[in-house]
């Protein structure tokens, strides 16, 4: 039951991180700033904390007008998402 739930995680996280990604790149901070807030409350729930931390991060960075920790944690999201990704793929492995 755990393994699905978390998978749906991903399936739904995914397209919110697309989003992320685009926003931030064309800094779109308004849509990052929702995407962001969206993918780090999914990531808590999820259990994924390093991931939640890091989106969290980005959000306050975005309301707090500090584009430096935006501009420093914009490039720890992936490699954050794509762990979390990989250990629940390891989960359905095991």
């Amino acid at each position: 039951m755990l393994v699905p739930m978390l998978e749906q995680f991903v399936t739904s996280t995914q397209p919110i991180m697309d989003q992320l990604m685009k926003a931030l790149a064309d800094e779109n901070f308004a849509d990052a700033k929702k995407a962001t807030h969206a993918s780090a409350g999914s990531a808590k729930t999820a259990g994924a904390t390093q991931f939640a931390e890091i989106c969290g991060a980005v959000e306050k960075g975005i309301h707090e007008n500090d584009l430096d920790e935006v501009r420093v944690r914009t490039p720890q999201i992936e490699p954050a998402f794509d762990r979390v990704s990989g250990e629940i793929e390891g989960l359905k492995v095991s």
